[in-house]
């Protein structure tokens, strides 16, 4: 590991952190309120920034290990990834907790993860192709 996979760490997490207040909190905070159940009132934000940096690390593993060195080609990578993390996640969320109350907010959440695999995939390889 060098100091790229740091920064490109780092870059992932701020990203997905962004994109993700965007999607769960302001456009679909409402949604996910009706049709989940357990959830925090206030984030517990240290656990929020390790698992920001946990998802901006697995992305600089991936697209490090591939050759995606533009936003479009991050985006495409990033996003296969995503979805293949949503189904594994959301699903066995569905299977294991009362956390959704039916299998439609496990699909949202799917292809919540997906747009935002996406959107830190491209800015991610975007970074690595100017290194």
């Amino acid at each position: 590991m060098d100091s790229n996979f740091f920064k490109h760490t780092l870059i992932g997490a701020v990203v997905f952190f962004v994109v993700g207040y965007l999607i769960y909190d302001l456009a679909l905070g409402g949604y996910f309120a009706e049709n989940m159940t357990g959830g925090q009132e206030t984030p517990v934000w240290w656990a929020l920034a390790v698992s920001q940096i946990g998802l901006g690390a697995i992305l600089a593993t991936v697209l490090g290990a591939g050759s995606a060195r533009d936003f479009a080609s991050g985006v495409k990578a990033a996003g296969m990834v995503g979805i293949m993390f949503g189904l594994a996640f959301a699903f066995d969320l569905l299977a294991t907790t009362t956390m959704f109350n039916s299998t439609t907010p496990a699909v949202v959440m799917v292809l919540t993860e997906a747009a935002r695999f996406a959107v830190a995939g491209g800015v991610v390889a975007m970074m690595m192709g100017k290194d």
